[in-house]
């Protein structure tokens, strides 16, 4: 399927043999021959096929090392192509794919000489297309012959950069709808276009408008975009506001902006965008179907064309909050773009769904002693599955699965706070014994600036044996409290969430009046709770659960909202009436596992 070659016979000659098309910017070197013809050594056709590609290899070798040198390397790196630069380039792949087909298909000796046309060749072109659609639905970006076409356009790519990863989807797409076209070539049809609407001609916003090639008269003052794309701004907008922001927001935050992008189409201009086009992609949002990129059925389609196809399958379509969640993500970028002068407003201001808020259920008194008085921390029948460790038994479970709970509703941390820590964080101050929550360090994060915070270690867990464990883990080589966790592709400590859900899931735990159970993050609402109970100020409890106070002076001077002294009595505040943990076996126990 390469357009670099072709396979041929000359007159008066028996063997096969290479016809090598030469780009125009190679054939200088070549003293402007557009062909090189070489043999493969052979009369029969099968051999001919499996020598071709490699011969042909050795010809743009052979083209490369003609090249002129320039005098002087230039030490700084190429930039990368433009997301633009790259679908125009796709687009591109695919016009030339398809044009050779049919150049080809104009020759008749070619024709008959490779058998192609009628029946047998359009179900062969319709099972390679079949073929290269499931590669890319599986993520295989192989079929695309990156390497020549990236020295074809000239393109420069990063390690591991993100704009070659799209390159090579967007080849694999650019090859799996040509394969189409060569099937209906091969019936005769010649008038097929595209399915997927990214190699489709584009027109192109930026420039002067007048030069449109419709026949109207043109306006009595034409339209100058000035901006690049909406992607080609997303690397300044990370350099300068991802610090800070968790690696999930940044990645969420990153597939909504890339999302509108490409139903706007990514090559037309950041200030070209309009309310009405924002509007018009809220209201798609909520005919999209659920979970539609882990769906093979949708694989290398557009959103419209999602919406479109998911009138057939009919699957569930994402909820409202989905729908602000996204358009969230898409205001906060826009706000960033007007405050950088890049447009003239936040187009996305006032578009989202009002949505009913879901507030997490607080533990109550009893689900507090029931799930502290539970095979996870008593004894279970089994250090495995949630179903296992539900169970009663003998073994002591004293890792993570122990302390997470623990930490968390004696100090108000979130999980991923809490999983992060490393022994260094375990910190005396003052003569006290604190938690330090913190993004400074690798894999780190904290969902905001206020997050960053030092917390006194509640006298509870020390009674309970968290800074004995924590010596165990130095002791051990170790450097982080909990060395088992580790975040997962989206940033998330999706194991030990996933571990309380489905543990609280088999607990059976009465629901309250809307039938609503606690979750893990309900431990932070049980010690807000706890502080109202001590008749807390609500800026006395901020700085503790990493709410800081927001006011003017908030911002000035080095010193921390509240001494480690006061901060202490604060966390000292937390009280669960009835709830008795004396029954927790000592860590010191022979049949404790994992810790």
């Amino acid at each position: 399927m390469s357009s670099r070659y072709k396979i041929s016979k000359r007159l008066g000659t028996n063997n096969y043999q290479v016809r090598y098309k030469v780009l125009e910017k190679h054939r200088p070197a070549l003293g402007g021959t557009p062909e090189i013809w070489r043999s493969l050594g052979t009369p029969v056709l099968s051999e001919a096929k499996e020598r071709a590609e490699a011969v042909a290899n050795d010809i743009l070798l052979y083209i490369l090392t003609l090249q002129p040198v320039a005098p002087t390397p230039d030490p700084v790196q190429p930039d990368e192509p433009t997301h633009a630069e790259i679908e125009n380039a796709a687009r591109e792949v695919y016009a030339i794919e398809v044009g050779n087909d049919q150049e080809e298909r104009a020759d008749p000796e070619h024709m008959e000489l490779f058998s192609m046309g009628g029946k047998r060749d359009a179900q062969s072109w319709k099972r390679e297309a079949k073929r290269l659609r499931q590669a890319i639905s599986s993520g295989d970006f192989s079929v695309g012959d990156f390497d020549y076409w990236e020295v074809h356009f000239d393109f420069h790519f990063r390690p591991n950069s993100p704009k070659e990863r799209l390159f090579k989807q967007l080849l694999a797409r650019a090859y799996a709808e040509a394969a189409q076209r060569f099937s209906e070539h091969a019936q005769g049809n010649f008038g097929g276009k595209p399915s997927d609407a990214l190699l489709r001609p584009s027109v192109t916003l930026s420039g002067d408008l007048a030069a449109h090639p419709n026949p109207t008269p043109a306006p009595a003052q034409a339209v100058t975009f000035k901006q690049p794309p909406l992607l080609d701004h997303w690397d300044t907008y990370v350099r300068q506001r991802g610090t800070g922001i968790t690696g999930d927001t940044i990645t969420s935050r990153q597939q909504a902006v890339e999302m509108f992008a490409q139903f706007i189409g990514v090559s037309q201009p950041t200030d070209s965008v309009t309310k009405d086009k924002c509007r018009e992609f809220r209201d798609l949002l909520y005919d999209l179907p659920k979970n539609a990129s882990m769906r093979r059925v949708f694989a290398g389609m557009s959103i419209s064309e999602i919406v479109q196809a998911n009138k057939r399958h009919r699957f569930d379509t994402i909820t409202a909050s989905r729908v602000k969640h996204v358009i969230s993500h898409l205001s906060v970028f826009f706000d960033w773009l007007s405050a950088e002068g890049r447009i003239e407003g936040n187009y996305w201001q006032g578009l989202a769904p009002k949505v009913e808020i879901k507030s997490r259920v607080p533990f109550s008194h009893e689900h507090l002693q029931t799930f502290f008085n539970s095979p996870l921390f008593t004894g279970c029948a089994n250090d495995g599955s949630p179903s296992k460790v539900s169970a009663p038994g003998d073994v002591l479970i004293r890792d993570w699965r122990f302390w997470l709970p623990l930490i968390a509703a004696f100090s108000g941390a979130r999980l991923g706070e809490i999983a992060q820590l490393e022994l260094s964080d375990i910190k005396t101050i003052d003569g006290i014994e604190c938690f330090e929550i913190t993004n400074q360090g690798r894999d780190k994060s904290v969902k905001s600036h206020a997050a960053v915070r030092t917390v006194p270690i509640h006298s509870q867990l020390i009674k309970l044996g968290i800074l004995g464990f924590a010596q165990k883990q130095h002791k051990a080589g170790e450097t982080k409290l909990f060395p088992e966790l580790a975040r997962n592709t989206k940033g998330q400590f999706g194991e030990a969430s996933k571990f309380y859900q489905r543990y609280l899931e088999r607990l059976n735990l009465k629901p309250d009046s809307e039938g609503k159970i606690p979750t893990f993050h309900s431990f932070r609402h049980s010690v807000i709770d706890a502080f109202r109970r001590a008749d807390l100020y609500e800026r006395e409890v901020q700085p503790i659960v990493g709410h800081e106070h927001k006011s003017v002076t908030r911002g000035y001077g080095r010193e921390a909202t509240y001494s480690v002294k006061k901060r202490k009595q604060i966390i000292e505040a937390i009280n669960y009436p009835g709830l008795d943990l004396s029954n927790l076996i000592p860590l010191s126990a022979s049949n404790t596992t994992k810790g």
